[in-house]
């Protein structure tokens, strides 16, 4: 035959081949494709019947890059098999290519008795090369193994081009177009509100596996959740299964990049099966840095190949990027799913209950429905007293020392603690600050490090009602604390006239058993003063009830009704009041004025000044231990003057030194504190007076303990004003 007619009856046989060749290359026979496993053996047919081929897609998994066999045709049932995997053989070259090494494959042609082997780059976007030298971007590698060299001809390597071309197209094709269906199955699934297991059998459908388990993170472990409908190897919903590393990015999981052992749960559902683990990072606030941060709330286990023609021991990479889209889109679908009802379930509870006072264990009981990982909740008065905690169902101790602001618009800083047992708790402390409690804070001790968005939401509902709860309590504690402010301010004058009272009955009872007539007892200098004093007493106690109507939320300098005031005079006159108490306790006062200091006055209210006086020697008579004696000095300036009253008696914790004048707030470094009776409002009246009086007022106190006696300690209070006040003409 000529060769013009031989180059005819190629041409004509191309074309014939090229008619026979399908519109569409797939994983499913339908509407006129074939499948990839019998496209390789169309094309082996039509070079010679002892030709085989096979198809090696790159895969990338985690820090690797190699080719995995996929399909082939021709070598099904041969006695040796060809090599499942090719390693790269150096490093990427230029614009990435790596180059892999064909020694395996030369092996087994030369084993199985084949001659030669062609092979390909298998690109849609761009010129093939014959080495092994792939982009990031290229499929894979087709190859032929040929029994004669000599079938390589010019026809034969023009089928091939056009066939590895084809096939590259269609695949990449087939993997965008399954991309396209499953993102539009998903995105019509969550907009008719799906259940999770619709969820799993998408993903199931679409990444070609046996089935699919839906995880949440419970602790330090995830439970199954959800599943698709398939073999019973799929694990019941009760089952916990630990991963096998802490997940810490969006890197999957998958069974041939994975070289660690599987727990025995996770192997007991796998089994010898491929399978690729999934994390679904959702928006959650992390309570370590005090930021919102992206973690794997959910976890999706694949387990098993459903398509027989994939020959790979896992998954492709077209079945995990599409897994990847869904996953995407269920990251910020599934912390949502249920939240309405959780929102209506939680306010359902709150609203039933009368507002009567922070319950902590019905508190604690009813968030812990909501947010699993909640271990204990604690309010505090201060975080660096234990002192004043109420703590449910543990007692925790919240490190002030690691307290972290959070950098997101949320109202919560974030620190570590510790329970009663020495284990680490991660805390979200919010303040719960009242006019009266400015530091009040509620804390929540987790076990988790991280808290989903979802709980979150749920968390702010839960200390909104918390403050409600604590606002109503401070408002009904505000007024017995009026009550008690007002007991508290007429008790010395009362005391003083009771004072009186025993003197006179003590007299009577001297006179008793003498032949005196009671007229003529009546009669007697100290009977006859001691009954003017006690009616004055009782007049000055009756006097004082007034002075409570200044000491509520409104009293500020417009409250002071100023007058020259003599501070000599005004401490005689409680030192008159607290008589009867120094004699009880046995205590000795120290007032040795100077005649300058007679002479001095002051621009001051001066009701209030005696309030503020008596509260302070009425301390320290107080907290004075039996038989010592109160010191008390006037110290005047060019500009200011200074009162201090030294005491011997209970000590100051140097942490209670600037809490103690807080309204309600006692020093609670010591048990004794608590056997002398108080309200904790005597300094804080007296700051709130003072700070009326004079802007740059001073009010402090120092308590110095004895090294031989710790239940022993020198406390003065002190307090410093201006001499002329804001309104005053004191000299």
């Amino acid at each position: 035959m000529d060769a013009p007619d031989a180059q005819q009856a190629d041409f004509e046989n191309l074309r014939g081949w090229l008619a026979g060749l399908p519109t569409q290359i797939d994983y499913d026979p339908e509407g006129g494709a074939v499948s990839r496993q019998a496209f390789l053996a169309k094309l082996c047919a039509s070079i010679a019947p002892d030709v085989a081929a096979a198809v090696y897609l790159q895969d990338r998994g985690e820090k690797r890059t190699f080719l995995t066999l996929a399909y082939a045709s021709g070598l099904q049932g041969h006695p040796i098999e060809p090599p499942q995997r090719i390693e790269p053989k150096s490093a990427a070259a230029d614009g990435g290519a790596v180059a892999f090494d064909d020694v395996g494959l030369w092996r087994f042609a030369a084993e199985a008795g084949f001659d030669e082997l062609e092979s390909v780059v298998l690109t849609d976007t761009g010129q093939a090369n014959n080495e092994l030298l792939l982009r990031p971007e290229d499929l894979g590698a087709g190859i032929i193994f040929l029994p004669d060299k000599s079938l390589l001809n010019s026809l034969v390597n023009t089928k091939l081009r056009i066939a590895w071309r084809l096939f590259a197209i269609e695949t990449s094709r087939s993997r965008y177009r399954r991309r396209s269906l499953a993102t539009e199955a998903m995105l019509r699934a969550i907009n008719e509100s799906a259940t999770k297991d619709d969820f799993c059998e998408i993903l199931n459908l679409y990444c070609r596996s046996h089935f699919v388990c839906l995880l949440e993170r419970s602790g330090a472990a995830y439970s199954v959740v959800a599943k698709s409908k398939t073999t019973a190897k799929a694990p019941k919903a009760a089952v916990q299964i630990a991963l096998p590393r802490q997940i810490k990015s969006t890197d999957p999981l998958r069974s041939h990049t994975f070289d660690g052992p599987l727990s025995k749960s996770l192997q007991a559902i796998i089994a010898g099966s491929a399978w690729m683990i999934l994390p679904c990072f959702t928006d959650g606030a992390n309570i370590e840095s005090a930021t919102d941060v992206k973690h794997p709330e959910y976890v999706l286990l694949f387990v098993g190949k459903e398509n027989t023609e994939y020959l790979g021991g896992d998954f492709s990479l077209t079945d995990l990027s599409i897994a990847q889209v869904l996953v995407a889109l269920l990251a910020t679908h599934l912390p949502n799913m249920g939240l309405s009802e959780a929102f209506g379930e939680l306010h359902g509870e709150l609203g039933n209950r009368q507002l009567t006072g922070l319950d902590l264990p019905w508190y604690f009981n009813l968030a812990r429905r909501f947010l699993p990982s909640l271990d204990s909740v604690g309010l505090f008065l201060d975080l660096s007293s234990q002192d004043t905690a109420r703590c449910f169902p543990n007692s925790f101790e919240p490190l002030e020392d690691t307290l972290r602001h959070s950098k997101s618009p949320r109202p919560f800083e974030a620190c570590s603690g510790l329970v009663q047992s020495g284990e680490a708790v991660q805390c979200l402390v919010f303040p719960l600050a009242t006019e009266l409690r400015v530091h009040q804070k509620i804390v929540f001790a987790f076990t988790d490090k991280v808290i989903p968005e979802a709980q979150m939401q749920l968390l702010n509902i839960l200390v909104e009602y918390a403050k409600s709860e604590i606002g109503i309590t401070d408002f009904r504690e505000h007024h017995i604390s009026t009550q008690a402010q007002i007991r508290h301010v007429i008790r010395g004058a009362l005391s003083a006239a009771i004072s009186e009272i025993e003197l006179v009955e003590s007299r009577f009872a001297m006179y008793a058993n003498l032949p005196t007539k009671l007229a003529r007892l009546l009669d007697t200098p100290t009977m006859r003063d001691g009954m003017t004093d006690t009616l004055l007493w009782l007049n000055e106690a009756f006097a004082l009830v007034e002075a409570p109507r200044y000491l509520l939320e409104s009293l500020d300098s417009a409250s002071v009704r100023w007058g020259d005031v003599a501070p000599v005079a005004i401490i005689r006159s409680v030192l008159h009041i607290t008589r009867a108490e120094m004699r009880r306790r046995d205590v000795r006062v120290e007032f040795t004025p100077t005649s300058d200091d007679e002479e001095h006055l002051v621009s001051c209210d001066q009701e209030f000044l005696k309030i503020v006086i008596f509260n302070l020697v009425d301390n320290a008579i107080k907290y004075s231990y039996s038989g010592r004696f109160v010191r008390i000095e006037l110290i005047f300036k060019e500009l200011t003057w200074r009162l201090e009253v030294e005491n011997f008696g209970v000590p100051i914790k140097k942490a209670d030194q600037e809490r103690i004048f807080e309204p309600f707030a006692r020093s609670v470094g010591n048990f004794l504190s608590y056997r002398r009776p108080g309200t904790g409002l005597g300094l804080a009246v007296s700051k709130r007076i003072l700070q009326a009086h004079d802007d740059s007022m001073v009010f402090g106190c120092s308590s110095d303990i004895f090294q031989r006696s710790p239940q022993l300690a020198r406390t003065t209070f002190f307090f410093e004003l201006g001499l002329k006040g804001k309104g005053g003409t004191g000299q």
